[in-house]
């Protein structure tokens, strides 16, 4: 169970854990920027609140799906997106997904599409198409569950690395190209998985899990850090 109130450095810990993210400070608070850019500060309007700088779509999805932790910004700052968190009423979770909408906003700026299926740099996601050929072999892969291990014909469809702050991603999309929509199902479906997979890890909820799996879905629906 995640433990409340939250204090300031637990918001400073969650803010300075994203990639990239440094402490600064304006107007005598605390703030958290990425490639310069201010995605969230503490101390405003007092000890007792921190404060993300989200769109305003962002804003009314989060303050509907938690009103007791978050709040818009009084005034024209907060019509267009700033919203406040309370701290002794945050949990972590929402609030890490909150933290990651805004982070994504000041990253996105610096984030460039990828082309020809070769990250460029300073890009978040690269893509490469399967081709068949064999995968190096690397110490922090994951194993093959036994089921494809003894299936001739089974098909790896997806890997996806985590490296210095970017995700690269290798897609066998052949089988099938004539239904795209099945990787939307396998997205929910991996998103399931996962949340088992914390429950197993330390017993946290998964239908706690899950829905803040779907918040950073929505965010990322709603604000895309990658052009299509």
């Amino acid at each position: 169970m995640e433990a409340t109130p939250m204090t300031a450095n637990d918001f400073r810990r969650l803010a300075l854990s994203l990639p990239g993210a440094e402490e600064a400070a304006h107007v005598g608070h605390p703030d958290f920027r990425v490639g310069g850019k201010i995605f969230a500060t503490l101390g405003y309007p007092d000890p007792a609140w921190g404060t993300l700088a989200l769109t305003p779509e962002q804003q009314e999805f989060f303050v509907g799906a938690e009103p007791a932790m978050f709040t818009a910004v009084k005034g024209g700052w907060g019509k267009r997106g700033a919203t406040n968190v309370k701290l002794r009423a945050a949990r972590a979770g929402p609030v890490r997904e909150a933290l990651t909408a805004a982070w994504r906003i000041a990253r996105q700026s610096s984030v460039r599409a990828v082309r020809s299926g070769t990250p460029a740099s300073g890009a978040r996601i690269g893509v490469t198409l399967g081709s068949g050929s064999p995968m190096h072999a690397h110490a922090n892969q994951l194993g093959i569950p036994p089921g494809p291990v003894a299936d001739p014909q089974a098909l790896e469809l997806a890997r996806v690395w985590s490296s210095q702050g970017h995700q690269f991603y290798v897609l066998h999309v052949a089988p099938f190209q004539e239904q795209p929509a099945v990787w939307g199902i396998m997205a929910i479906d991996l998103m399931k998985h996962a949340a088992r997979a914390y429950e197993q890890l330390d017993g946290r909820s998964k239908e706690a899990t899950y829905k803040q799996m779907l918040l950073g879905l929505m965010a990322e629906i709603q604000n895309p850090t990658e052009p299509l």
